[in-house]
């Protein structure tokens, strides 16, 4: 099992129009995207104003390259890239003990 933590830094100012690519983007990934266990993203309520993080759990390691080379993932980033107030900070955890 591999897990995802993805911080994801956004102007303020575009916010809204981020959390509209990213919840499609979150659609598009629990749909379509085999070995995907949990996929979703939440906004930071104690900390900087416009961050937030994908939390990510898949099957393999393979099944999250796939999800990053996938039509979708890639079509967010580009769509998103002007409203990111910095790179940001992902995060590849193995659960396999």
């Amino acid at each position: 099992m591999i897990g995802v933590y993805a911080v994801i830094p956004v102007k303020p100012e575009y916010a809204q129009a981020w959390e509209s690519i990213a919840q499609r983007l979150v659609q598009d990934t629990v749909a379509h995207d085999e070995g995907c266990v949990f996929y979703d993203f939440g906004k930071r309520v104690d900390g900087p104003e416009g961050e937030y993080a994908f939390l990510e759990r898949w099957m393999t390691r393979e099944a999250l390259d796939a999800h990053m080379a996938a039509e979708h993932h890639v079509r967010a980033n580009e769509e998103w890239a002007e409203y990111l107030a910095g790179e940001p900070e992902v995060r590849i955890y193995d659960y396999e003990h």
